[in-house]
């Protein structure tokens, strides 16, 4: 992969690659997918949540060929050595790993001024035939609601031309941003319901 992180991440002028996305991308949008009078933990409860996210995930990318991921891992400073250092198991598996291109490097620490911690931002390029989303999706939900295996680390995905990225952050939703508010308007018309109230008034921010 011939452009590091840094350079990728700086080339991206509309979102900082951090959470909240919808709040660090130019524009945005958030959804809920939480279920109303489901138990939170149960099966319906879980089938639910990634049934919404991955209709949001096919809204957005059903057309896609290509993809790029950007991972943050949040790590203890001094254990970390980005030579030997990898992703996890867990969210490898949903990568043909033997067909993507993957490149890691240590960033400081992205959520303020804890000098204990580190960011390590892993960027994987790939074809979608070599991306199993429904099964990261699915792991990305179990986080915390006791199922396993999950995954903890923050995941963005983004389109072929980099104009759109998508962050699932657990059970209870995901936010979508984007260049422009028009690339959000199929998506916004389509699932407008499916909004975070408090958040309604600040959609798309245009």
């Amino acid at each position: 992969m011939s452009m590091s992180i840094h350079n990728f991440i700086k080339s991206i002028e509309w979102t900082n690659f951090k959470m909240p996305l919808f709040y660090e991308s130019n524009y945005g949008l958030r959804f809920d997918t939480r279920t109303q009078g489901i138990d939170i933990g149960t099966l319906e409860y879980f089938d639910n949540a990634v049934e919404k996210a991955i209709t949001l995930f096919l809204d957005l990318f059903e057309d896609a060929e290509k993809f790029a991921v950007v991972i943050n891992s949040i790590e203890e400073k001094g254990k970390v050595d980005i030579e030997r250092w990898s992703l996890n198991d867990e969210v490898l598996e949903c990568f043909e790993v033997e067909n993507i291109e993957m490149i890691s490097e240590v960033f400081p620490y992205i959520y303020g001024d804890d000098d204990t911690l580190l960011t390590v931002r892993t960027l994987v390029r790939l074809d979608k035939k070599d991306f199993h989303y429904y099964e990261l999706i699915k792991r990305i939900c179990r986080q915390d609601i006791g199922r396993s295996p999950s995954i903890s680390d923050e995941v963005y995905i983004l389109n072929d031309d980099l104009s759109i990225a998508y962050n699932f952050y657990d059970d209870r939703g995901l936010d979508i941003g984007a260049e422009s508010g028009e690339l959000l308007r199929g998506v916004y018309n389509l699932r407008k319901d499916w909004l975070y109230d408090y958040d309604r008034n600040h959609v798309i921010k245009c």
